[in-house]
């Protein structure tokens, strides 16, 4: 009988052997503490205040110091957003008394006095007054309802409403101000949550077309899609392109970003946002002037059945099915429900993949 040498062992070779197995399945384990959500769509959409909510639910609080940050953001959102709406009147032929014109003038300088801009005390409740002022006329809140024929914050009405409060001296913001509260998303925030163990690491990047080009820095290991489009914005032009409307943008994108290959694994989530807004503009405008295909009754059950169904039919991945929800962002008891139902999502996709189901 023969006997073949046996190879010598080399334990250099054997330690880093050891090493690098140990290395692969800590980083296993780490996937499968961490979990990637990559939040898209187009701009405006609501995806960087879902993303706070989450913060909010699940995170920590705004410390005092971020609250007293966003009192600037806050005002200034008021100030932009009625310095539109006064714009607004000569578009819309709306007759502004006489007695507004001191206030009007007023507003209308603060791009040009930083004086205005930036203090805190006075010449702030000079311009907060002048607001009130100003939202009282008729007009005014007349043009906000016909805001679809202008670029106009969401939150401008809000704002305007809570006016007198949110200029008072050591006013300290609420969640809900600051949720309102728009700052336009460049590049790309991320936030890390840490929930029963598991690392949610959720990423935003800006949506309007100038910020799309950097998504694709996103897209690796991606395990949740969460695609945000605002169902009220049917009858509202794009802030880029004034020729094209935005819900027709946000289809587009959907369509190709949802049946992109970088995703073909993802578990994909698409909330139909803003349903606010929307229950509010339905009362107004009827979805089918805007959508033609849509022959229905102008219910807000009816028109969201027809507008998921729609959404649906672009979706095209069979191994994926695809999980939809009706959101409001500033609601901050249903976006913990909605996120409760991504987590249980998430886990059954895993069960799935582990073929454990």
């Amino acid at each position: 009988m023969g006997c073949g040498a046996s190879t010598p062992v080399d334990p250099e070779a054997q330690a880093r052997s050891a090493a690098i197995e140990k290395t692969l399945a800590q980083d296993r384990e780490k996937m499968r503490r961490e979990i990637k959500l990559l939040f898209l769509g187009a701009g405006e959409s609501g995806k960087s205040t879902i993303m706070k909510q989450f913060q909010l639910a699940y995170g920590r609080p705004f410390t005092r110091e971020e609250r007293d940050e966003y009192r600037d953001v806050i005002f200034d959102n008021a100030v932009r957003s009625m310095q539109v709406v006064i714009d607004a009147f000569d578009l819309l032929s709306i007759e502004v008394p006489e007695s507004l014109n001191e206030h009007i003038e007023l507003l209308m300088s603060i791009g040009d006095n930083p004086e205005l801009s930036t203090d805190t005390g006075e010449l702030k409740s000079d311009v907060g007054n002048a607001i009130a002022t100003v939202w009282a006329f008729e007009g005014a809140q007349e043009a906000v309802e016909m805001s679809h024929e202008f670029q106009l914050n969401d939150s401008a009405s809000y704002y305007f409403e809570n006016i007198a409060r949110l200029v008072q001296q050591g006013d300290v913001p609420s969640d809900l101000d600051i949720l309102r509260s728009r700052v336009k998303t460049t590049g790309i925030t991320e936030i890390k949550l840490d929930i029963h163990g598991t690392i949610y690491r959720m990423m935003d990047v800006g949506g309007q077309r100038s910020e799309r080009k950097k998504w694709i820095n996103c897209f690796q290991d991606v395990q949740v899609l969460l695609f945000v489009l605002a169902i009220s914005e049917y009858n509202q032009m794009l802030y880029e392109d004034e020729t094209v409307s935005r819900i027709s943008e946000a289809t587009t994108l959907w369509q190709s970003i949802a049946n992109s290959k970088w995703f073909a694994l993802c578990s994909i989530i698409l909330f139909l946002n803003k349903i606010d807004i929307y229950r509010q503009k339905l009362e107004l405008y009827k979805l089918s002037d805007y959508i033609p295909e849509y022959t229905g009754p102008n219910t807000y059950e009816a028109t969201t059945r027809f507008l998921a169904h729609r959404f649906s039919e672009l979706y095209t991945n069979p191994t994926r099915p695809l999980i939809m929800h009706l959101t409001c962002a500033t609601d901050a008891s249903q976006i913990r429900t909605v996120f409760a139902a991504v987590q249980e999502q998430i886990l059954a996709n895993n069960l799935l993949a582990s073929g454990r189901m």
